[in-house]
């Protein structure tokens, strides 16, 4: 008689059996397709895989697994060196499309802090504007209040101080608190904040000696845009803006920019060695609210345009996952 542990085991193995006899029969996985040959790509993941040096590598990639699949006649040293240059190209293709992404999420995060300085000169003229309200206030009840009950009572009092020496007192008193009044409302034009270099770089091509971009970053920007993206945002659209006659993603924007009035809004006597689109958007510290909300709008827009440079980096990495396909037994 067998052992009890064996004999647990035995049926555990037929029942494990007998329910697998029970289960249809599983489907078989979908083959991938074969991935498309650098020619074949769409004209949109052409342009990334220029853009981020993985076109040269693709199709090196090709050549190799041709010789790999090519020929039986090559001999195991041979094979091996092709073999392990397969591996290296991969790796290096891996590398340059995650340093393509992460260039893309430092340049957002440009934007982002960008941002975040506007918002911050945007709170202290909101500020500026709840101390000059208050002011006001404190203007209208005293020169519509206190100085004439005090005047008045003056002269009921058979005071020996003429009417006129009164009306001279009240209106030194309200040209005083209007004064102060005038003062504030000019320091909310003076909120100083510098333009945002990464706008500077972009109206006036200049990443060449700033290299606020990252490389790729900036081939995206200058490259020709596709249909379906969205270079402007819904804020630019409302307020007019137009990308008709840019032919680049970089030119689009100036486009929408200008047409919108963004640019061309602020028409303050252009400095000395300044470019005049520079001028045009404030090259000197003082601020308004106005401009500050046209450079937001400005950023956000280019943050879009940044954004959508993943989507084409997410192409290119499926195309390059389907050529594992191709690759030969190792």
């Amino acid at each position: 008689m067998k052992p009890l542990f064996v004999r647990a085991a035995l049926f555990v193995t037929a029942a494990a059996a007998a329910s697998c006899a029970l289960l249809p029969a599983a489907e078989a996985a979908p083959a991938e397709t074969a991935a498309e040959t650098p020619q074949q790509m769409n004209a949109k993941v052409l342009q990334i895989a220029s853009i981020t040096g993985a076109l040269s590598i693709l199709e090196e990639l090709k050549k190799v697994q041709g010789q790999l699949n090519g020929s039986a006649a090559i001999d195991g040293a041979e094979r091996g060196r092709l073999v392990n240059r397969l591996i290296y190209l991969r790796d290096k293709l891996t590398v340059y499309v995650q340093t393509a992404s992460l260039e893309v999420n430092a340049t957002k995060a440009e934007v982002e802090l960008a941002l975040a300085k506007i918002d911050d000169a945007r709170a202290q003229i909101v500020e500026r504007r709840a101390r000059t309200l208050k002011r006001n206030s404190v203007i209208n009840f005293v020169s519509g209040g206190v100085t004439k009950m005090v005047g008045y009572s003056i002269a009921l009092a058979d005071s020996d101080l003429p009417t006129n020496v009164l009306e001279i007192l009240d209106g030194g008193i309200q040209s005083s608190l209007s004064g102060l009044a005038v003062k504030e409302q000019e320091e909310e034009k003076h909120i100083k904040q510098r333009v945002p270099t990464l706008l500077l770089t972009v109206i006036n091509d200049t990443n060449g000696e700033t290299h606020q971009f990252p490389r790729s970053v900036w081939q995206y920007l200058a490259s020709q845009s596709f249909s379906g993206e969205e270079i402007i945002s819904e804020t630019t659209q409302q307020m007019g803006g137009d990308t008709a006659g840019g032919e680049t993603r970089r030119g689009k924007l100036i486009a929408a920019w200008t047409s919108s009035g963004m640019i061309g809004r602020h028409h303050a006597p252009r400095p000395k060695g300044v470019a005049p689109p520079l001028a045009r958007i404030g090259q000197g510290k003082s601020v308004t609210a106005q401009l500050l909300e046209d450079r937001m709008a400005m950023l956000s827009d280019l943050k879009s345009v940044v954004a959508q440079m993943n989507d084409s980096l997410m192409q290119l990495s499926q195309l390059i996952k389907l050529t594992y396909v191709q690759d030969p037994p190792i």
